[in-house]
């Protein structure tokens, strides 16, 4: 399994080799042999991403110069084409393809693996046979493979090749004899969605299928038992894609579900987040903010529709002269959660907040956690949250400012809205109905955090400085935006001017020279 990792990762080097050279190669897309039983498929378009690795750049790097000593100290072929990716035999020019393939009948055996067009497949044995003592070189049913354990095989013909494994022991020679027995009507190349999925030029590209789940007994059980039609398992398909540009990392999906699959699940968020929460987000020092649309009216038709599940919880909040449908008449939904970075030294403050559908039955709950003690009167529509219940370890627990004299946060009602903070600031804030409008963030932040069922926006830099424990973030920040057939999320690095593909390279390359200092630092190293 070593041998064969190590030569993905050495193939993997060599997708991103310099195109300088223009080879003109009309090599055979390796998308042919792929079955059609293919569960999930992701693409490696390589010329654009050689163009924006900047291979000649990397190989100053000095992870990978390390990576070239120590392979001249032990292989010369292969030290070789770590310095010429070129003459690998694999044809650069062509997509690669993740492919992973689920046994029908247990779709927990899995068989993936990468698929890549060659150039030169004398050269590529050449490679296999120099990666290392044991390599044995097998032949197939045309084609030649070599196992590095019964859970990994390299394999290749005249055009393709494949670096695949295993989760458990499927018959490696047999699953991948049907990658090259695979004929044009049985290829996943004629699969019209996944064509409607790859027919957009992207970086990376994502295509998945429940088709390989539909005939599994498991999971038709599964859906049975959640009172899902199990031919709702049939052409359910995900489309994704992944773009690097200069400074920022761009993805997206869409989700094409059959309705009996979704029809709970589209039950538990509402469309959209219809409250206005942009008073409360403010410009300055903004960690992060997002909101969710929880449709509580739909879980309530969920469980009435299930009336077991429904009579079990109705029991539970019976001692509180509770139902469910209680809490669905009064709690809105739409949650706003935020963090904000102190002025000076000590914690971020965070707030939590809901809209309320209505107040007089909100006062029901309210006057029932006065008399069970779990809230206390602090003044007009004010409540402190008792610390005997731990609340304010809670808070802690997520690292958040509770800077009251007593300790304990606050929850508070105004504009039919709940919040709950444990920062003097944000809780004066509130009372003064939001931030002045000068002090709110601006318009991409509210419009991200309204009109989605989820949106958010992570300060990802200066959410780091608060947790040692978390290693060092080179993205400055993240917006996330999410639909129910479709998402967004774009990732941002502090220089706009780079491909953001390059950049990572220099983040592995910093991580892989930290970690050689702290090794070195270490007593045994002294």
């Amino acid at each position: 399994m070593k041998r064969i990792l190590l030569l993905a990762s050495l193939i993997g080097l060599i997708t991103f080799a310099s195109c300088k050279k223009d080879l003109t190669v009309d090599s055979k897309d390796s998308l042919a042999i792929i079955p059609a039983t293919t569960g999930m498929l992701v693409a490696f378009n390589l010329p654009s991403l050689m163009e924006k690795a900047d291979f000649d750049y990397i190989k100053t790097l000095d992870f990978y110069q390390e990576v070239m000593e120590e392979a001249a100290g032990e292989n010369k072929k292969l030290a070789g084409i770590l310095s010429d990716p070129a003459s690998s035999g694999v044809d650069i020019t062509q997509k690669m393809y993740l492919a992973v393939n689920m046994d029908s009948e247990n779709s927990e055996d899995v068989f993936g693996g990468f698929v890549l067009s060659l150039n030169n497949p004398t050269v590529f044995e050449e490679m296999v046979a120099a990666s290392g003592e044991g390599m044995k070189i097998e032949t197939g049913s045309g084609f030649k493979y070599a196992l590095g354990d019964s859970k990994s095989i390299i394999a290749w013909n005249d055009q393709f090749a494949i670096i695949g494994g295993t989760n458990s022991y499927l018959d490696l020679e047999k699953e991948v004899t049907s990658f090259f027995n695979t004929t044009p009507e049985t290829s996943i190349a004629q699969d019209k969605d996944l064509q409607k999925a790859l027919s957009d030029v992207h970086d990376i590209s994502l295509w998945m299928t429940s088709n390989p789940f539909a005939d599994d007994p498991n999971a038709t059980f599964a859906l049975s038992m959640a009172e899902i039609d199990p031919a709702a398992l049939k052409d359910n398909f995900v489309h994704g894609y992944l773009d690097f540009n200069n400074g920022e990392i761009i993805s997206s999906s869409d989700l094409y579900l059959q309705k009996g699959l979704t029809k709970d699940l589209d039950k538990i968020f509402d469309d959209e987040v219809n409250t206005d929460y942009g008073a409360y987000v403010p410009k300055e020092n903004l960690l992060f903010a997002f909101t969710t649309a929880i449709d509580v009216q739909g879980i309530d038709e969920i469980l009435t529709a299930r009336p077991q599940s429904k009579s079990f919880l109705d029991y539970s909040l019976k001692q509180y002269g509770l139902t469910f449908t209680d809490i669905a008449n009064t709690f809105g939904g739409d949650i706003l959660v935020t963090g904000v970075s102190p002025k000076g030294a000590g914690k971020p403050a965070g707030l939590f907040a809901m809209n309320i559908k209505d107040d007089t039955k909100l006062m029901d709950f309210i006057n029932l956690a006065l008399e069970n003690d779990i809230l206390v009167a602090d003044g007009k529509n004010v409540y402190k949250l008792n610390n005997e219940l731990g609340i304010n370890g809670m808070t802690n627990q997520v690292d958040l400012e509770v800077s009251f004299p007593d300790g304990s946060p606050r929850l508070v009602i105004q504009d039919d809205k709940i919040f709950i903070t444990g920062s003097t600031e944000l809780f004066g804030m509130i009372q003064n109905g939001g931030y002045a409008n000068a002090d709110q963030a601006g318009d991409d932040i509210p419009n991200l955090l309204s009109k989605h069922i989820f949106g958010g926006f992570f300060a990802l830099k200066a959410i780091q400085q608060y947790d040692e424990n978390i290693e060092k973030i080179f993205f400055e920040q993240m917006a996330v935006k999410i639909d129910r057939k479709h998402g967004d999320m774009n990732l941002e690095l502090a220089d706009k001017s780079t491909n953001a593909l390059r950049q990572l390279f220099e983040m592995a390359n910093e991580g892989y020279m930290n970690r050689n200092r702290e090794a070195m630092s270490e007593p045994e190293a002294l």
